[in-house]
């Protein structure tokens, strides 16, 4: 986890300017100390686990002979690991409210990079809190893990909000979008039960194909007028049609709009919170989700609408970027319509397995 901080913080300062240094160089630092406290919470797993079995250290270390165990483990010890390791892995996931580096690593590393750093990066850090979670339920219960992933999940969602409405930087708006779907996919491992840990899983997939998607496609925008600037980005479909039509595609699904994936996933997070009884917090998050998406609308609404600037470039658009772009938005469509019987036995052993 560490290699990936180190490795992906040479590629947010990529271009050597002082606000790409600036960056890179929180980003280290925030990360590695959230790592720390996951290093704490990994240790006291393992000292728990390690005394369960009589002080044998062979597979103390070892994720599937500790979730053998799991029920012997000292509650007490696990629920102090488990903190530590939400705290820890949730700095790295862009969890609230330790994801201030997120918006500027985001915001200023180069656009493929930004795609892999929302797209697979974080889902890295969610791994693990997700293998933590796996053990903790079976040792102390479903009730604590799935209650701070509750409360996490909602505050980082609560917390995107009024960034997203009033951010005018397109890279940083993403940023932020970012902590708002890590929260989401917090809320279905919260709500527990096959659904809810199945949607959140999907999510995990839906997000990383839309978000690898817009921004690529926020790239070429960013390229053509030469700013990040959402207020100085107006008329892109009529320089470029493919392209702002792909924008508001994953603008459209980011937002939770049918019939793109990401409704599917969050469908089944909402679900699954009514069937756990949480209404509460189902309230909140659909009038948070109302919000932002009204938000997104109004922002990109704005960007690919209008009559563009006379300095924007209209040279056309190249095929071999369009094509990956293609791909991405195909696979955003089909999972929104259709659950390829390979990915759904997939999704369904991880959740056989998460939930014990």
């Amino acid at each position: 986890m560490e290699g990936t901080t180190i490795t992906s913080a040479l590629l947010v300062g990529f271009h050597g300017d002082k606000h790409g240094l600036e960056a890179a160089w929180k980003y280290i630092i925030v990360t590695t100390i959230g790592i720390s406290f996951g290093l704490f919470g990994t240790v006291l797993v393992y000292g728990a686990a390690a005394h369960a079995q009589g002080g044998v250290l062979a597979g103390a270390m070892n994720w599937s002979s500790i979730v053998a165990v799991a029920p012997h483990l000292d509650p007490g010890i696990i629920r102090i690991g488990f903190i530590f390791v939400i705290v820890g892995y949730g700095t790295k996931a862009g969890l609230a409210p330790v994801h201030m580096w997120l918006p500027d690593a985001h915001s200023q590393a180069p656009t493929p990079v930004s795609a892999l750093l929302s797209g697979a990066l974080i889902k890295c850090a969610l791994f693990g809190i997700i293998r933590f979670h796996t053990i903790a339920r079976a040792a102390c219960g479903p009730e604590f893990s799935q209650g701070l992933l509750l409360i996490f999940g909602l505050l980082s969602v609560v917390v995107a909000t009024p960034f997203i409405l009033a951010q005018h930087d397109l890279k940083r708006l993403l940023g932020y979008h970012s902590v708002e779907h890590v929260g989401i996919i917090a809320l279905g491992l919260g709500f527990g039960g096959r659904l809810g840990t199945y949607g959140a899983l999907l999510h995990v997939i839906n997000h990383g194909v839309t978000k690898a998607l817009v921004f690529l496609v926020a790239g070429d925008a960013i390229a053509r007028y030469d700013t990040r600037d959402m207020r100085m980005i107006r008329g892109l479909m009529g320089i470029a049609p493919l392209a702002g039509t792909l924008l508001l595609m994953g603008a459209l699904s980011l937002a939770g709009t049918p019939p793109f994936s990401i409704f599917i996933s969050e469908l089944m997070v909402i679900q699954a919170g009514l069937a756990a009884g949480r209404t509460v917090v189902v309230a909140a998050f659909l009038v948070v989700v109302v919000i932002i998406f009204a938000g997104l609308i109004h922002h990109v609404g704005q960007m690919v609408f209008g009559t563009a600037a006379a300095s924007a470039s209209r040279e056309r658009e190249a095929h071999l970027p369009m094509l990956g772009m293609l791909l991405l938005v195909a696979a955003m469509v089909l999972l929104g319509v259709y659950m390829p019987a390979g990915l759904d036995r997939v999704l369904a052993r991880a959740t056989e397995i998460i939930i014990g």
